[in-house]
């Protein structure tokens, strides 16, 4: 179903005309931007050949150039590629035009003119260039609104629980693009961690979260309001060490893959190397293991790319197509440990960490949580979450965490109990999400069937007191295993 979902909005976004008129006036700037995010969204529908010609002409792009004959390629290639998947849909060229018409100008106009708080560029981006996807993570961000919690743990002085509501704002705010909200929730979860508060900082962030919520509902005719502008920050001295002493990695890349934020692209280098591969590479060559080493290069191919060591990504994407034919490639295999080996070294020189400390990381903390996952809380599956969570141990635990500070059962308790279908399908709808981002597949599917059923104007009380007694019994055993 998912994937039905972004092929009908590869469709919508057909980019054929823009590129062309950016190929004839010689605009390489926004050829540049438009060639990548065809590669992003080609990549995500499996339209491998697309992908990679358009990122062959992005490549050229920054260096300058242009390339006449691989632009007609890519042209002609991705007319083919929409013709068919309209085909498969039975849709009309008129009705796609008014699809992107009525999904790309109306919603995001409306967003630039109504609320200024959002960075338009930075929620896109994180929504993987989909409007429709950007409208469903800001409806979910209105219906888990935090401010009455973030208040009582306030006067409460319940700094552990201050922490992780905090900590759940930062992510969700910065997925939408709203960076100032993001960034006060991220200061005040540290302050929180410090064990410590801050009453002026608390209250300005509640001011601007409260502004934020109101123009997001004018957004969609929930609520009236005025709005206020931000600003954005970035952090350049973390950004310049890489470059200095970390030359196999893109700043451009990474950064694009962590949302434009500096601090995400930290935690992920950092995991990176908590995650050293290399013994373990080593080891699966040594004894031929072609379905583990295949895994396994598969795994650093994905962890690489987020941090844009795009050398190190690719040369174990390679090795893990010849493992999928059966095959070894000895030469290729000592290729990517030396450089790998090199990758890590520097990473370690730009956060002055210890030689041991990755392996004694990796031991203690990535295979030590996945164990206790796959013993206490069976009801997850493990594959899936750690693949929505970009193969990264320390991400799936960030969004389980979330997942527990976002508890809906007594919100759908009530709303079932008062029969608000019209809130009720909002709160099943979030559920589903965030469920199935973890893992939670059963969850997550009985929450999609309720969210339709209230589509439908209807409720299921059998149904209902499944998904509760499902959902606490996950709660549960998801709080067991991060205790």
């Amino acid at each position: 179903e998912f994937l039905r979902e972004m092929m009908e909005e590869f469709i919508a976004n057909d980019k054929t005309s823009e590129l062309e008129k950016l190929f004839e006036s010689k605009d390489l700037k926004n050829y540049q931007i438009q060639t990548h995010a065809l590669k992003s969204t080609a990549q995500v529908i499996g339209a491998v050949e697309v992908s990679e010609i358009a990122k062959s002409l992005e490549l050229l792009a920054k260096d300058q150039k242009f390339d006449e004959s691989k632009h007609h390629d890519l042209l002609k290639k991705y007319r083919d590629l929409l013709r068919h998947l309209k085909l498969i849909f039975g849709i009309e060229e008129e009705s796609v035009e008014q699809v992107e018409d009525q999904i790309e100008e109306s919603f995001e106009s409306r967003i630039e003119k109504i609320c200024p708080e959002i960075d338009l560029r930075v929620g896109m981006s994180n929504c993987m260039e989909d409007p429709e996807f950007l409208r469903e993570m800001m409806e979910e961000f209105i219906a888990n609104d935090k401010t009455s919690e973030l208040e009582k743990l306030f006067e409460s002085k319940d700094l552990k629980n201050y922490q992780i509501q905090t900590h759940a704002l930062k992510s969700t705010a910065q997925v939408i693009g709203a960076i100032e909200v993001s960034e006060i929730a991220k200061s005040l979860e540290l302050l929180a961690k410090d064990q410590k508060f801050d009453e002026s900082k608390h209250h300005d962030l509640l001011k601007k979260y409260r502004d934020l919520l109101r123009h997001l509902k004018l957004i969609f005719g929930i609520e009236e309001e005025s709005v206020e502008q931000v600003e954005d920050q970035i952090e350049e001295s973390f950004e310049s060490r890489i470059e200095k002493i970390c030359p196999e990695i893109d700043l451009r890349v990474g950064m694009s893959n962590c949302m434009e934020d500096p601090e995400f692209l930290r935690e992920m280098m950092e995991e990176f190397i908590a995650n050293d591969k290399t013994s373990e590479l080593e080891k699966l060559f040594e004894s031929k293991d072609l379905k583990n080493y295949q895994i396994q290069t598969h795994a650093l191919k994905s962890t690489a790319q987020v941090i844009g060591a795009i050398e190190v990504s690719e040369i174990a994407k390679s090795l893990e197509m010849l493992a999928k034919d059966q095959k070894f490639d000895e030469s290729k295999h000592h290729e990517l440990i030396e450089k790998y080996q090199q990758l890590l070294k520097n990473l370690r020189e730009i956060f002055k960490i210890d030689e041991i400390a990755p392996e004694e990381s990796s031991e203690n903390s990535s295979e030590t949580f996945e164990d206790r996952i796959a013993r206490i809380c069976p009801e997850i599956d493990l594959k899936i979450g750690m693949s929505n969570c970009m193969e990264d141990p320390e991400f799936l635990r960030e969004m389980m965490e979330e997942f527990i500070a976002n508890d809906k059962t007594s919100e759908l308790e009530k709303l079932f109990e008062s029969k608000d279908l019209k809130n009720y399908q909002i709160q099943t709808h979030a559920l589903k999400s965030t469920a199935q981002v973890i893992g939670a597949v059963e969850v997550s599917e009985i929450a999609k069937t309720l969210e339709l059923d209230a589509k439908n104007q209807l409720l299921d009380e059998s149904k209902h007191r499944e998904l509760i007694e499902k959902y606490r019994k996950l709660l549960a055993n998801l709080k067991s295993i991060l205790d």
